[in-house]
């Protein structure tokens, strides 16, 4: 069995997926990490020179090789659920977690508080591209086996609770 972590940048899944992985004793692995790796350059300039298409393309290609692994808690890029085959194909042998966050809160996280370049947020008011992208996005969160709002939690209380419904 896999844990399969998704949600919008910004609300915990690659530290949480760490912290899970330890106390599983499963492997981590994040794709946005694994695909920047791969393709020898930072997502922000693959999304830069070859677009957001060849992007979810990847991440297509990783979710099929992911599917065939055990034991691992993976964290998704923010978009990876976009497309539902991902989620399904990996659905067979995984708890999809989705973790959860108003869209200001999010804006805290992933513009205010960071100077983490996020190439779907470089817009003159990305508060509102935030609202808009998690607007479309919420039917694909809204799969998962568990659902979790990050808001106002520390990473432990999240790792607790994930890890109490997983039980």
């Amino acid at each position: 069995m896999n844990v399969v972590i998704i949600g919008f940048m910004g609300t915990g899944k690659s530290t949480v997926g760490r912290l899970l992985s330890q106390k599983l004793d499963y492997g981590f692995l994040d794709t946005d990490q694994m695909i920047a790796e791969r393709e020898n350059r930072s997502i922000v300039e693959i999304f830069a020179t070859e677009g957001e298409a060849y992007f979810r393309s990847l991440e297509r290609k990783l979710a099929s090789e992911l599917a065939k692994k055990d034991n691992l808690v993976i964290a998704t890029g923010g978009g990876f659920p976009l497309n539902r085959a991902n989620l399904d194909i990996l659905r067979a042998k995984s708890i999809i977690v989705a973790l959860t966050a108003p869209a200001e809160i999010i804006y805290q996280r992933n513009i205010k508080d960071h100077e983490t370049r996020r190439p779907l947020l470089e817009t003159e008011n990305p508060l509102e591209r935030i609202s808009t992208l998690l607007a479309e996005r919420e039917k694909c969160y809204a799969i998962a086996d568990i659902i979790i709002d990050t808001s106002h939690k520390a990473e432990v209380e999240i790792l607790n609770e994930i890890y109490k419904k997983l039980k």
